[in-house]
């Protein structure tokens, strides 16, 4: 598992490359940017490469060192890679410390990694903010984030960051051409994941594609209830007990992507900006019995409950008030 095999971020993958090389990586590192991006992916092949007994600045995949940190059994590698959970609890970061402070065993240091760092819960980032003061020799803490505002600032002064774009479409496309997904849907998971592969398959795992119905009914004025139309859709979010409010949050941004289609339609531009191809013909149908400003006001409508999601709101009520401001 080279760096090769990493589409994209080729910018970030680089410049930790030249720190690993000159052994110079910084003991806290944070990897942030939207959602589905590769973070994770850049994080622990970084992870991997410190630990690679055959190459300074790369993982090799092959040597011994590789085979056990990607069979998660590498005793100096350690990953906090929980994304179904609500939170990162203060237990899981003390073992982190206390870890931390052993002898590493083979590699030249011991790596950490946490996953979506925003969700550990305030006492957590304050148990971990004294292991960024003052670091054990040789321990490399590497976090990332879709929400680096949700990280204490004594925590994110501590970091050295690493601002990661998403990927161009090309290079979502190959991605997710690697990945098995349905050749056909390629393409427009690319282009309504706005070049994040992780969010295109969890789009396309999840049936998402099919709630697009939903909100055509609300907008066209199909819908017969909007709020029965909310339950059922929102049935569907919870089809998973976990990751509630992230499935909801992905669906109002899946929503919004089809009112900027509306809305490009309804101005008459054309109909190459369109993402959502397949649907093009009811697009139209629809965009057609909207001026363009109340198609912006459901667009802002969606904004408001992406914003209010991201402050804890319920996903049940702010999707039965986004219902009643579409139709």
């Amino acid at each position: 598992m080279s760096c090769e095999s990493i589409v994209g971020h080729a910018r970030v993958v680089a410049h930790l490359q030249s720190l690993l090389a000159a052994d110079r990586l910084p003991h806290a590192c944070l990897l942030h940017g939207e959602e589905g991006i590769g973070k994770y992916r850049v994080a622990w092949h970084t992870a991997l490469a410190r630990v690679c007994s055959a190459a300074a600045a790369d993982a090799c995949g092959q040597c011994h060192d590789c085979r056990l940190g990607r069979a998660g059994a590498h005793p100096d590698l350690h990953a906090l890679d929980e994304p179904e959970a609500v939170s990162l609890r203060i237990e899981q970061v003390r073992e982190f410390i206390a870890l931390s402070m052993r002898t590493p065993y083979r590699a030249r240091g011991r790596t950490f990694l946490v996953r979506d760092a925003h969700r550990l819960t305030e006492e957590a980032q304050n148990a971990l903010l004294k292991t960024l003061e003052e670091p054990p020799p040789g321990c490399v803490l590497l976090l990332t984030s879709g929400r680096p505002e949700g990280l204490l600032p004594t925590i994110r002064s501590r970091c050295q960051e690493f601002g990661m774009r998403p990927l161009s479409i090309p290079d979502a496309t190959t991605v997710l051409e690697r990945t098995g997904c349905p050749p056909e849907r390629v393409g427009l998971l690319a282009r309504i994941s706005g070049g994040a592969p992780g969010k295109a398959l969890a789009l396309e795992a999840g049936g998402f594609l099919e709630l697009r119905a939903a909100l055509l009914d609300l907008v066209g004025g199909d819908a017969s209830d909007p709020l029965e139309a909310a339950e059922q859709v929102l049935a569907r979010v919870k089809a998973s007990e976990t990751g509630v409010r992230g499935r909801t949050e992905m669906l109002v941004e899946l929503w919004i992507s089809v009112l900027r289609d509306l809305l490009v339609l309804g101005v008459g531009a054309e109909d190459t900006l369109v993402w959502h191809h397949d649907l093009e013909p009811r697009l139209g149908a629809v965009a057609a019995r909207r001026t363009p400003r109340e198609l912006e006001t459901r667009i802002e409508a969606a904004g408001r409950a992406l914003r209010a999601l991201a402050v804890n709101a319920s996903a049940d009520l702010v999707l039965s008030e986004l219902a009643l401001a579409l139709v």
